[in-house]
């Protein structure tokens, strides 16, 4: 559909669709890698210890700042929806995406490093549930529609 100024709402998917695959491979090689690794007994120090306290004080520290990122990540949402020119919206749409699939591939490898370390598979479910977020994100009309709140683009 038009905008006010008489011109399409349009967005190119091509570059989402490039970065999204870029950043879906290095995630799903991370995670085949991890339990690879696991798997053939190729582990870190702390895989043979008892070391609960330390892994604790990891898993509490991992949900902390995952907590934090998702207050960052509405904030950086509402600046999203209150941008009314469409160009801006769209390039701060762009830096937003990106943060996003950064901020998701940094939780997988912290993932990967904390399963790699300890061997236990509570951390490959975070792996797993960090791939599962990046699969939700998938550049596709309905997730525009969403992140944009708008109704009018018409996708090439």
């Amino acid at each position: 559909m038009m905008n006010n100024d008489g011109e399409w709402k349009t967005v190119s998917m091509k570059w989402y669709r490039r970065n999204y695959m870029n950043f879906l491979g290095g995630m799903t090689v991370l995670a085949m890698a991890a339990f690879i690794f696991v798997q053939q007994g190729f582990v870190g120090a702390w895989a043979n210890k008892d070391e609960s306290q330390v892994i604790n004080v990891l898993l509490i520290g991992v949900v902390g700042i995952a907590v934090v990122y998702g207050y960052y990540l509405r904030k950086l949402r509402i600046r999203l929806l209150t941008i009314l020119e469409f160009e801006k919206k769209m390039a701060f749409h762009r830096k937003y995406f990106l943060i996003k699939m950064w901020w998701n591939l940094l939780s997988g490898i912290v993932s990967c490093s904390l399963y790699l370390l300890t061997a236990r598979k509570f951390f490959f479910w975070f792996v797993l549930f960090d791939l599962f977020t990046l699969l939700l994100s998938s550049p596709r009309a309905a997730f525009f529609k969403r992140e944009l709140n708008d109704d009018e683009i018409v996708f090439l």
